[in-house]
């Protein structure tokens, strides 16, 4: 049976932002609090979303409507709706790797093509209040919203090499303070298989707000406008499923943009080592110009 990699929430502690300064002004530290925590929320989203996709990819793959395969802490019904081409995910457990509890429900619909393997076809996927919580602080955010997912290339995703889908879609984001944004998504994802090792690469798919390769945008729990742009793809690899490798993304429209670098050890620097790396490295300018950094781990 394949390896279908997850992709855990990516913890980012705002505490983390006195790594480099001992003391702030009050405008400074607001100002590192707005960026963190932006950075905290799409982060989240972002590896909720891929996770979500992934799952819907691998049991659409696999079904054929009628014979999928399960997942951890969940309930797959592709049976009762077959002549409608859907599937209906109920989740109520923990996620596979024990560190998420899911509840809600994701339906999924091909509305084009025969099967979801044919060039084009478009697999549907809504999110019903999907509630994802991290076991190991109870943080949580919900999820609800539609994405189409478009086939491009045609094949299954990890079975053929550089099979292209591309994302788009909107999410509707509750945060555990009871703030509820609306976020537009638009993303293309290449899947490889080179040799039985798995991997794959997100990139920003559109141009919004005067920049291009924005991946996600909308206002954060402030109100305030934001686009993400992924600036050097994201990549991840069966190794480490849980942990992006490498990529840079860059959060704008607020005062100061941030950015993110994934896949660095421990000191910030790019990861070498055979393993995993240790986490992602943060760099933005303060309301005095100041140069910030902090580096957080997975």
């Amino acid at each position: 049976m394949k390896k279908i990699i997850q992709f855990g929430l990516a913890a980012m502690v705002v505490a983390g932002l006195s790594l480099n300064s001992c003391k702030k002004d009050d405008d400074t530290m607001d100002d590192g609090l707005e960026q963190a925590e932006l950075s905290t929320d799409e982060s989240n989203h972002n590896n909720e979303l891929e996770a979500s996709l992934n799952e819907a990819d691998a049991t659409v793959s696999s079904s054929g409507f009628g014979k999928g395969p399960g997942i951890p802490g969940a309930k797959v019904d592709d049976s009762t709706f077959i002549s409608q081409k859907k599937i209906v995910i109920t989740y109520n457990g923990l996620s596979g790797d024990g560190l998420r509890m899911r509840t809600g429900t994701v339906i999924l619909q091909l509305i084009t093509g025969s099967k979801w393997s044919d060039a084009g076809a478009v697999l549907r996927v809504e999110a019903q209040n999907l509630k994802v919580t991290r076991v190991s602080n109870g943080k949580s955010v919900v999820i609800n919203g539609v994405h189409f997912i478009t086939n491009v290339t045609g094949g299954r995703a990890y079975v053929s090499n550089n099979v292209i889908h591309k994302v788009r879609g909107n999410t509707e984001v509750s945060f555990d303070n009871g703030t509820m944004r609306t976020w537009q998504v638009a993303r293309k994802r290449t899947f490889t298989n080179n040799n039985g090792l798995l991997g794959l690469t997100v990139e920003g798919d559109t141009a919004v707000g005067g920049y291009n390769n924005v991946v996600v945008w909308g206002t954060n729990r402030r109100g305030n406008a934001f686009y993400s742009q992924i600036t050097s793809p994201i990549a991840f690899k069966s190794l480490c499923s849980s942990r992006p490798v490498s990529g840079v993304k860059v959060h704008n429209g607020l005062t100061k943009a941030i950015t993110v670098t994934l896949g660095v050890d421990e000191s910030g620097n790019p990861y070498t080592g055979s393993g995993c790396p240790y986490g992602f490295k943060l760099n933005w300018e303060d309301r005095k110009g100041n140069a910030r950094t902090a580096v957080i781990s997975y």
